[in-house]
This record gives C-alpha cells, sequence and structure tokens, in this order.
C-alpha cells in the first residue's frame, strides 16, 4: 500500500486527547497543592531547595507500572504527589508522612524549575540530565542523549472501569486497500488513571487495601526520553527539581496530630532561616 495519501484511522484518538485535557485542565483549578512528608522530609527539601520525584516504577500502587506496556517506555516517568485539599486522614499520614513527625505543606505549581531537573542515583549523587532540549539532543544521532519530553501537573482520574493503555488500535485506509492491526501509542495518558481501591504495596512495609480516591491527587508528572532508547545508559529512582526563585514567599503548614510543639517551632525556624520572607500560616482543626 502506498502511504501518500492514506488516511489514519484511530478510534480511540479523540476519547485519549479528551481523558488527557481534562486532567490537566482539572489540576489547574487549584491554587494551592499539600504535600505530605515527614518534618525531616521537609528540612531535606529546604536544605537541598529540591523537591523529588519518584520513577514511576517505584510508587506504592503497582498497578501504574503495568499500565506501561511498552518496554521502552517503562523507566521513563518521574511522578510527585499532592493532594489538593489541605487535610488528610490518619491512614494518609501513617502512609506518607508520620503521626508524630509529619507535616502536610503547600505549593504552588510555579514553584518548580523543571528546565534543571537531575536524575539522583541510588546512593543520591547527583546526575545531570545531559540536555533538556529535545531539538539539542537530536543532534547526537546515536547517542543516548536524555532531554524532558513531557512535563505537567495533572489530576488523577479515579475510575475501576476506565482501561486505557498507551498503545491502542490504528488503521490505514488508501482508496479501496485497508491496512489493519496497527498501533497508535500514547505515552502521555501512562499515569493519570487510577482504580478507586487497591493494594499498596511498598518495600518493607505490609500490604494493603487501599482507597486510592480518598487521596484526591494531582500529580506532576515528568517524562523523560533518550534519542536512542535502546542504549539509554541508565535509570534512577528518583528525580531532583529545583525550587524556583519565587518558591517560599508564603506556605501553609499542617502538622501531624500527635506533633509536639518543639518540633513544629523547629521547622518553622528552619524555613525562615532559609526564607526569612516567607510567610508562615497554620493550619488546625476548624
Amino acid at each position: 500500500m502506498k502511504l501518500e495519501g492514506s488516511i489514519i484511522s484511530i478510534p480511540k484518538f479523540g476519547e485519549y486527547k479528551e481523558i488527557i485535557k481534562k486532567s490537566k485542565e482539572d489540576a489547574k483549578k487549584y491554587e494551592y497543592l499539600y504535600h505530605c512528608t515527614s518534618i525531616d522530609g521537609l528540612k531535606g527539601m529546604l536544605n537541598s531547595n529540591s523537591f523529588w520525584l519518584g520513577n514511576l516504577q517505584c510508587v506504592n500502587d503497582k498497578e501504574e507500572a503495568n499500565r506501561i506496556t511498552l518496554p521502552e517506555y517503562e523507566k521513563e516517568y518521574y511522578v510527585g504527589c499532592f493532594t489538593y485539599e489541605n487535610n488528610v486522614s490518619e491512614s494518609h499520614w501513617k502512609e506518607y508522612g508520620n503521626l508524630s513527625n509529619g507535616v502536610l505543606f503547600s505549593v504552588k505549581k510555579n514553584w518548580f524549575d523543571f528546565s534543571n531537573s537531575k536524575f539522583l542515583t541510588n546512593e543520591n549523587e547527583i546526575v545531570h540530565i545531559e540536555f533538556t532540549e529535545k531539538e539539542e539532543a537530536l543532534k547526537h544521532n546515536g547517542g543516548a542523549y536524555i532531554y524532558i519530553d513531557k512535563v505537567g501537573f495533572y489530576k488523577v482520574i479515579y475510575d475501576d472501569n476506565l482501561i486505557m493503555d498507551m498503545q491502542t488500535e490504528a488503521s490505514i485506509y488508501n482508496g479501496d486497500e485497508v491496512l489493519t492491526g496497527g498501533q497508535y501509542i500514547e505515552p502521555e495518558i501512562v499515569g493519570i488513571i487510577k482504580k478507586r481501591y487497591g493494594l499498596c504495596e511498598r518495600e518493607g512495609k505490609e500490604t494493603y487495601k487501599k482507597i486510592w480516591e480518598d487521596e484526591k491527587e494531582v500529580r506532576i508528572k515528568l517524562m523523560t526520553a533518550s534519542v536512542d532508547g535502546s542504549k539509554r545508559l541508565f535509570w534512577t529512582k528518583k528525580l531532583s527539581v529545583p525550587f524556583s526563585e519565587n518558591a517560599f514567599d508564603e506556605i501553609y503548614l499542617r502538622f501531624s496530630p500527635k506533633c509536639n510543639d518543639d518540633k513544629k517551632e523547629e521547622l518553622k525556624k528552619c524555613i525562615l532561616d532559609k526564607h526569612p520572607q516567607c510567610k508562615i500560616i497554620i493550619l488546625t482543626e476548624e
């Protein structure tokens, strides 16, 4: 079949694009997002002036990684997870923070300097991404040069029945000739859809059933890519994203239920030492 003048038919193309668009548009609705961690975790971010994303292979919902159906994309996704509500349940504190040493803190979407992201090796050494601009990376044909392909904020869609694999059926039509069995690949659909319920699995912890939709998640999703995926030299569990210069102009803090006053004051002092002009607002039970 001659491809010139052919028509490509992708039955689910519109559905894929609509889901991605909705996820991104819904994420824009929230001025503040909230990340749950330990007090020591936030101190580490302040000291390094960076926020760490985790590779999708390492998240506590293993079904997310299983939806990556093409081997060349398995290691390419990094996510940072937030909730859009400024209060969380006790189970959320236990999973992501700590009942006696936890903090829920606010961020704004413009706090992140994605262009200067860096890989972190397992020993927490910093390894620079070779190129962050695709056009620059493509000049080096045949090399394993890595670049940031897509990055953005996405609101997670919770649906037990919505299954959108990154591959879907495609056909080519040219007059009376039809070529079926093709595949359309949409990498951006990965990491957007989760089931409402599932198993929470984390290394070193007991697996348990979790209600994912209770997390009310908006996430950073960053896709890396290489000029020649087969020559990708390494992948890491974490990626470091520097905070931008306008970060920490103000911050909302909610401390975990059993956090004592000394720890609270210590964290506030740490924030002001790094960002003296920061306005700190403490969230309390209403």
